[in-house]
C-alpha cells in the first residue's frame, strides 16, 4: 500500500493556533510531527509513506504531484478543528466523490475515536462533503484516489489538546491503522457482496 500524508495548510498559513497556553502550536505544526510520527510507523509496518506539504504550490498542484509522481493508493489530510467556543469538542472525518473514500473515513474516523477516547457526544461523524464546502478542493483534488481530511480535535479546546499532545503516538498509529483497514481485501470482498 502506498500511503500519501497531506500535511494542512503551509508555513506561510498555519492553519488554526491551539488554546493558551499551547497557542504556539498550529495545525501545519502540530500535523507536521504527526505526519513524520505516521511515516516512521508506516516504514515498521512495510507501507510506503510519502509526506506532501502544499508550501508554495497549493492544493492542486500538491495533489497532482501525489497521483502522477507518488502514485498513492490512499490520502489522509492532517488538520484540527477551531470554533469560538472554547467548550465544543470532537472528532470528525471528510471525504469526497471518490466511491472509496467513505470506506476510507470510516475506517479511518473508528480508529481515530478510538484513540481520542471520545465517547458518542463527541462524535462528529464522517460527512461527505459537496461543491463549495470546507475541504472540497482537497477531498476532489485527486479523483482517483480515496481522500479523506481526518480532524482528530479542536484546537480551541484545552481538554482537546493536551489528550492530543499526551497521545500522539497513538493518534499516528490509529490513523495508520484506519488505512490499512481500508486496504483490507477481505473488506472490500465482503462489502462487494452486501
Amino acid at each position: 500500500m502506498k500511503l500519501a500524508l497531506v500535511v494542512g495548510h503551509t508555513d506561510l498559513n498555519e492553519g488554526a493556533a491551539c488554546q493558551i497556553p499551547f497557542s504556539f502550536l498550529t495545525e501545519y505544526k502540530f500535523n507536521s510531527v504527526l505526519a513524520a510520527q505516521i511515516k516512521m510507523l508506516a516504514r515498521e509496518r512495510n507501507v510506503i509513506c510519502g509526506v506532501f506539504h502544499r508550501d508554495l504550490i497549493g492544493i492542486a498542484k500538491c495533489y497532482k504531484k501525489i497521483e502522477e509522481d507518488f502514485r498513492a493508493d490512499y490520502i489522509i489530510e492532517l488538520h484540527f478543528n477551531y470554533f469560538k467556543n472554547p467548550e465544543v469538542r470532537g472528532t470528525e472525518t471528510l471525504y469526497g466523490n471518490n466511491p472509496l473514500a467513505d470506506l476510507l473515513a470510516a475506517c479511518v474516523h473508528s480508529q481515530v475515536l478510538a484513540a481520542m477516547d471520545r465517547d458518542v457526544k463527541h462524535d462528529r461523524g464522517i460527512k461527505k462533503i459537496t461543491e463549495g464546502g470546507r475541504g472540497y478542493l482537497s477531498l476532489n483534488a485527486a479523483t482517483d484516489i480515496p481522500t479523506v481530511i481526518v480532524e482528530p480535535f479542536f484546537g480551541s479546546n484545552l481538554e482537546d489538546v493536551r489528550y492530543a499532545l499526551e497521545n500522539m503516538n497513538v493518534l499516528a498509529d490509529a490513523i495508520l491503522e484506519g488505512a490499512l483497514l481500508a486496504d483490507n481485501p477481505e473488506l472490500h470482498r465482503t462489502l462487494a457482496t452486501q
